[in-house]
């Protein structure tokens, strides 16, 4: 029998996995040994919610969270799912100037914060923010800049700034308040509400606020755990931070289940994710591939036994054939499948099944998940491309409501007829298999011809001393854009441009050949890990002095 999709809020679907598999882990966060059954979640999330509620937090309001992978983090969202309230994940990256556009733009009533972890000190980038918090509270005197956060609550065992909130405080609080207030409020709460407020961080532009609906998440969970065949008895390692979305589809999925989410640490560590897979036993596996990677090249990857791991899910880029090969030969997750997405689509708008052959999980994003359609538009005219030609991929299914106070962008973004744009090029085969080409907004036009960066990429990438590369174009005063790349080289490894010359003849026209070419150790990053194209183009034209576009002669270029 198909599956329906859900039409029940996230809080009430945790309460009712809660009650049927009270007594099982629901989360273990194994570096700070903590271990909670469903029920052990169920009660501290309550009385976090209640707390919540005697603040005055309203349904529909907005309450960010500010932390790394912890316990709390979770506690949060059910929370504030539970009483209708709207949460707001900042990544644990952001610095001064991100929080403040954070604050200003989502409308922020309540922060929750982590007061520091190795790498930052929230709470001291909050005041270097906001130095009147020393003095008093929000709520008793606003913030000018920020004039809807009324609350600051801090996760921290130490004694908290005047009129700042300590975590603790607010779980006291929700033990004077009656059940009943927060039964009348989850009650209160539609699928429709929106669950989470979820920033774009895309390669360029101003981050717009996804409204993320109960329904639209917790199906995509749904949906993509349901392909890989979770039940109650799966434990889901989940690699990437609490705070993406692909995460966060993870838990949620898991929740529908009654399976296990194993956190091994705060923030993603190699060696803390082998050990944990191999202590819990864990099933299954969220990550992105470079993730993968680092934990296949860990110099004591052979010594953890991880013969559990059965099926996961990755994301986040295209995996080569030669990568997926490793995967299933050293990871052993023989199910593993492959997922592209949005949070504009709420989570994952296709996705390969476990059984897929290996070429069908490496070479394409897989066929659309249940109650999810795709097709693919000429980018100019709109028109319905026929199977097999290259065109931007539009989709219906779990959509966002929008994005918010952008309604114009939202416009741009959905069509009249109810398709969203991606901005993705991509290909559809007869059989409904997704391969993404590259983005539209990145295609690089030389000639008049349009050339797509991943078609380059994959070729450089499948040079044996080339882990990764990245291509894009820069102004050309002859041929309109030229084609640049940069270069990061295997571990260990060595690779000068003759090399990469000699090895693209045969696989590449010449004219497809990057003129310009950077051996570099890393590329600049997003706070949530996507490739920054803009400053590898602004760094391009600075490195080969391209400002007034010079003429330069027909020799390739290198850095």
């Amino acid at each position: 029998m198909n599956p329906k999709p859900l039409w029940i809020t996230v809080g009430d679907q945790f309460d009712r996995t809660a009650e049927t598999f009270p007594d099982r882990d629901g989360l273990v966060h194994v570096d700070r040994n903590v271990r909670y059954t469903y029920r052990e979640i169920q009660t501290i999330a309550n009385r976090f919610a209640k707390g919540l509620l005697s603040l005055g937090v309203g349904r529909g309001e907005h309450l960010a969270l500010w932390a790394t992978s912890i316990p709390e983090w979770i506690i949060v969202q059910l929370a504030s799912a539970k009483i209708g309230a709207t949460l707001v994940p900042f990544n644990p990256q952001y610095q001064v100037e991100e929080l403040r556009y954070g604050l200003q733009y989502s409308d922020v009533r309540t922060l929750v914060l982590l007061e520091k972890d190795e790498y930052s000190h929230y709470l001291k980038m909050l005041l270097d923010l906001c130095p009147s918090l020393l003095r008093s509270g929000p709520k008793q005197s606003p913030l000018k800049a920020f004039p809807h956060l009324k609350e600051v609550v801090l996760i921290s065992s130490s004694s908290p700034p005047p009129g700042v909130l300590l975590f603790q405080e607010i779980l006291e609080n929700g033990e004077s308040l009656p059940d009943q207030a927060l039964i009348d409020r989850q009650q209160a709460c539609e699928p429709e509400d929106t669950l989470n407020l979820a920033f774009t961080s895309g390669t360029t532009g101003t981050p717009k606020g996804i409204m993320i609906t109960h329904y639209g998440f917790l199906n995509n969970g749904y949906f993509g755990t349901l392909s890989q065949g979770f039940t109650q008895m799966d434990r889901l390692c989940t690699a990437i931070p609490f705070n993406y979305n692909f995460t966060i589809t993870g838990l949620l999925g898991s929740f529908c289940h009654g399976a296990a989410i194993i956190c091994p640490s705060d923030t993603f560590d190699p060696e803390k994710t082998l050990m944990a897979i191999e202590k819990e036993r864990c099933t299954a596996i969220y990550a992105v591939p470079s993730m993968l990677v680092a934990m296949m090249e860990h110099p004591q990857f052979s010594r953890f036994d991880l013969s559990s791991l059965r099926t996961g899910m990755v994301g986040g880029a295209t995996i080569p054939i030669d990568l997926m090969k490793r995967i299933l030969e050293k990871l052993g997750a023989k199910e593993i499948t492959i997922s592209y997405g949005q949070s504009e689509g709420s989570g994952s708008i296709t996705q390969t099944l476990r059984n897929d052959p290996l070429e069908i999980r490496a070479m394409t994003v897989g066929k659309t998940i249940p109650f999810v359609e795709a097709r693919i538009v000429h980018p100019e005219t709109g028109e319905t491309l026929p199977a097999g030609e290259k065109g931007e991929l539009c989709y219906k299914g779990f959509l966002m409501k929008g994005y918010y106070k952008m309604p114009a962008a939202t416009l741009r973004a959905i069509d009249g007829e109810g398709w969203l744009h991606s901005g993705d090029l991509a290909t559809l085969d007869p059989q409904g298999y997704v391969r993404i080409e590259g983005r539209l907004k990145e295609m690089i036009l030389k000639d008049g011809e349009s050339i797509s960066p991943i078609d380059i990429e994959e070729v450089l990438s499948s040079h044996p001393k080339i882990q990764e590369s990245q291509v894009f174009g820069v102004p050309d005063p002859v041929h309109h854009e030229e084609i640049a790349a940069w270069i990061r080289p295997q571990k260990g490894e060595q690779v000068t441009q003759e090399e990469v010359l000699r090895f693209l003849e045969g696989k590449l026209a010449e004219k497809y050949f990057p003129r310009y070419m950077k051996f570099v150790s890393s590329f600049p990053m997003t706070s949530t890990g996507k490739v920054q194209r803009f400053r590898l183009r602004e760094e391009g034209i600075k490195d080969w002095r391209l400002e007034k576009g010079r003429l330069l002669d027909k020799k390739i270029e290198f850095c």
